[in-house]
C-alpha cells in the first residue's frame, strides 16, 4: 500500500469510528489499486476489507480466505462436509479424531488432504460388534449404523426368540415393549361388537389396530311387528332402534333392522302378521285375497294328494303296531280354501283298524 492510500485509508477508519460521515466514493477510493484483503472501511462506516478494489464487509462465501476472522477456506458453496464448511468457511476436518464417530458400526474415519471425512468399510445391520461400553453387541440401522447390546427386547434389533423389536416403548405401533406384536387377530383389539363405534379390526400385514367407521345401521317399518318390513319406504337410520312407532302405521307398528332385500327378508303384507317369510302353518283362508302365507311366490297344498281308492286296504303295521293305509283325496285335489271328500285309515276303539271318510278343506301357504 502506497503512503496515500494508507492515509486515505486511516482518515476513513477516523471519520468511521469518529461517526462522522463516510462518502460512497470515498471507500470505494480507499481501495483503489489495493490487494484483496486489504483493510478499509466500507460506505457505513463499518469495518471491511478490500475485494476487486470495493471496499466490503467480510463474510464467509465471498470468496477471500480472511484468515484474520478465522476463515480456513472458501469454496463459494453452501454443501456441507465437502471440505469447506459453509458455517465460518473451517475445514470439515483437520485430522482423523474429526472424522471418527467411535462406533464399530461405522467404520474407522479418516480426514483426506482434502480436509473430508471417508470411512473405512462399515459393518452391515446385524453383524456383530464391539466396542468398549458394548463388548457384546449388534449393529442396529437407522440413519447411522449404531452398536447395540446384542440379545436385549428394545435395542431396535429383530433377535430370535422375538417376533419384533422396534426399540421404543410404544404398544400401538405394532410392536410392544415385550417385543410382541400389538394385536394378532381382531380380539386383541377388543372389538366390541358395536357397529356405531367402528369395528375394531387388526391390520394382519403391520399388526397395528384399526377402527373402521361402518355406516349409520337403518331400521324399517314393520306395521304388524312380524319381524319384516314390506320394503324400504320410510327407513330412518339411527344406532339404536327408535323409540317412537313408524308414523306410517295405523296400530302402532316397530323398527325391524333385518333389511327387506329377498323372499327370506321381505315381508308380502304388513296388516297380517301370520304372512311373513318363514311362515310354516297352513291357513284354509286367504289374507287379502292370496294364501301366499309364507312370501315366497310359490302356491303351497297343505295335502297335495288326490285319487285315493275308497277301498284300500287299511292294516295294522307290525313294526309300529298303527293303522296305517293310504291317505289323500278320493278325487283330484280341491283348490286352496275349497272342500271335498278326504279319505285315512284310523284304529278306534270298537271299530278297528279301518278307513274313514271325512269332508275337509283344503289350506294352503
Amino acid at each position: 500500500m502506497n503512503r496515500r492510500s494508507a492515509r486515505l485509508s486511516m482518515l476513513c477508519l477516523l471519520l468511521a469510528a469518529c461517526g462522522g460521515p463516510v462518502d460512497p466514493s470515498d471507500a470505494g477510493a480507499a481501495c483503489a489499486g489495493e490487494a484483496d484483503g486489504a483493510a478499509c472501511a466500507t460506505a457505513g462506516g463499518a469495518a471491511g476489507i478490500c475485494l476487486s478494489e470495493a471496499c466490503v464487509e467480510s463474510r464467509c462465501g465471498d470468496g477471500y480466505i480472511d484468515e484474520a476472522a478465522g476463515e480456513e477456506c472458501e469454496d463459494g458453496n453452501e454443501v456441507a462436509f465437502d471440505g469447506c464448511d459453509p458455517d465460518g468457511c473451517t475445514f470439515s476436518c483437520d485430522g482423523d479424531t474429526d472424522c471418527d464417530d467411535l462406533d464399530p458400526c461405522n467404520g474407522a474415519g479418516i480426514c483426506n488432504s482434502m480436509h473430508v471425512c471417508v470411512g473405512t468399510a462399515a459393518l452391515q445391520p446385524g453383524d456383530v460388534c464391539s466396542s468398549e461400553d458394548v463388548p457384546e453387541g449388534i449393529c442396529r440401522a437407522g440413519d447411522m449404523l449404531v452398536c447395540v447390546p446384542a440379545g436385549v427386547c428394545g435395542n431396535g434389533v429383530h433377535e430370535e426368540p422375538e417376533v419384533c423389536d422396534d426399540g421404543n416403548a410404544d404398544d400401538t405401533d405394532g410392536c410392544t415393549a415385550a417385543c410382541a406384536y400389538t394385536c394378532v387377530d381382531d380380539a386383541g383389539c377388543g372389538d366390541d361388537g358395536d357397529a356405531c363405534n367402528g369395528i375394531e379390526r387388526c391390520d394382519q400385514v403391520e399388526h397395528v389396530c384399526r377402527t373402521d367407521t361402518p355406516p349409520m345401521p337403518s331400521w324399517y317399518v314393520d306395521c304388524d311387528g312380524d319381524g319384516f318390513a314390506l320394503d324400504t319406504t320410510g327407513a330412518v337410520e339411527s344406532c339404536t332402534r327408535p323409540t317412537t312407532p313408524p308414523s306410517q302405521c295405523t296400530g302402532g307398528g316397530q323398527w325391524v333392522a333385518l333389511r327387506p332385500e329377498n323372499h327370506a327378508t321381505e315381508d308380502c303384507n304388513d296388516d297380517d302378521a301370520e304372512m311373513r317369510p318363514g311362515q310354516t302353518r297352513f291357513f284354509s283362508t286367504p289374507a287379502d285375497g292370496s294364501y301366499d302365507y309364507n312370501c315366497n311366490e310359490m302356491l303351497e297344498l297343505d295335502r297335495p294328494t288326490g285319487g285315493v281308492s275308497r277301498t284300500a286296504e287299511c292294516r295294522i303295521s307290525c313294526s309300529l303296531c298303527l293303522c296305517s293305509g293310504p291317505s289323500g283325496w278320493t278325487s283330484s285335489p280341491p283348490a286352496c280354501g275349497a272342500s271335498a271328500e278326504y279319505s285315512y285309515c284310523d284304529q278306534r276303539i270298537g271299530t278297528g283298524c279301518q278307513r274313514f271318510f271325512e269332508t275337509e278343506t283344503q289350506s294352503c301357504r
